[in-house]
Formats: C-alpha cells, sequence, structure tokens
C-alpha cells in the first residue's frame, strides 16, 4: 500500500522539478532574446551615427544642424541605455553574463554623452535608471 502512495508523490515531484527547470531555462531565454534585441538597436543607432556623420564630409551641413542631428542620435542611444538600465534595475534581467556584457557599453557611451553634454548629466529628473546603474557598476559617474 505503502507503494502505491509514493509512486504518485514521485511522479508528482518529477513534474513539479521539471516545470521549474523548464521556467528557469524559458527565463534565460528571454533575457537574452531581449539582450540580442537591444544589443540589435545600439548597433542601428551606432550605424546611424556613423552614416550621418559620413553625410556631413560629404556636404556643407550647417554647424549647428549638424550638432542638433548628433545629440538626437546621443540622446537616443541613451534613451536604449535607459531601456536596458530599466530592466536591469527592476530585476527584469538578472543574467550576470548579460549584464557584464553590457557594463562597458553603459558605462562608456553615457561618460562620452555626458561629456559632450553636461545639461542632461546634470539634469536629475533625466535618465534616472541609466543613472542609478552606472552608481551601482561603479561606473565612473559624477551625478
Amino acid at each position: 500500500m505503502e507503494y502505491v502512495i509514493s509512486v504518485p508523490i514521485i511522479i508528482s515531484l518529477t513534474a513539479l522539478s521539471i516545470s521549474i527547470l523548464t521556467y528557469i531555462k524559458k527565463q534565460k531565454s528571454d533575457q537574452f532574446k531581449i539582450a540580442l534585441d537591444i544589443n540589435y538597436k545600439l548597433e542601428e543607432i551606432d550605424n546611424k551615427l556613423l552614416n550621418t556623420i559620413e553625410k556631413f564630409n560629404r556636404n556643407s551641413t550647417p554647424e549647428q544642424e549638424r550638432q542638433a542631428i548628433i545629440k538626437s542620435i546621443s540622446l537616443e542611444e541613451l534613451n536604449t541605455l535607459e531601456f536596458i538600465s530599466f530592466l536591469v534595475n527592476n530585476g527584469e534581467i538578472t543574467n550576470k553574463n548579460i549584464i557584464k556584457y553590457f557594463t562597458p557599453t553603459l558605462c562608456k557611451v553615457s561618460e562620452k554623452v555626458f561629456e559632450d553634454y553636461p545639461d542632461i548629466k546634470t539634469n536629475s529628473s533625466k535618465f534616472y535608471e541609466l543613472k542609478k546603474l552606472l552608481e551601482k557598476l561603479n561606473c565612473e559617474y559624477d551625478s
């Protein structure tokens, strides 16, 4: 009789274990998909910036217009970094390898944009999640 009772318990525990493992693997897979999408977006922005600079070199766009376009592209890049920062800060992306992969980009791009546009750096209501993550990652960022 005890043997009959134990079999359903073992089957239930095995099914529960498999469900948990499947959930963990799916969550990890979802995080990598998000990371790939963000990486693609960052590459797209980099290409946009390079193409824009190349275009500037071929024609005589006024300097003020050039600076406005470059700032717009830089803000687009910071918005993307703000989004990944939001995901990391709120526990949606927890995979340490993904965070480690994006850390140099987060630090270098932010530092460059904040250096070029100090008004963005000093505005406490802009890019809050990014600034919070930069501090957590010990990037050279002074608020």
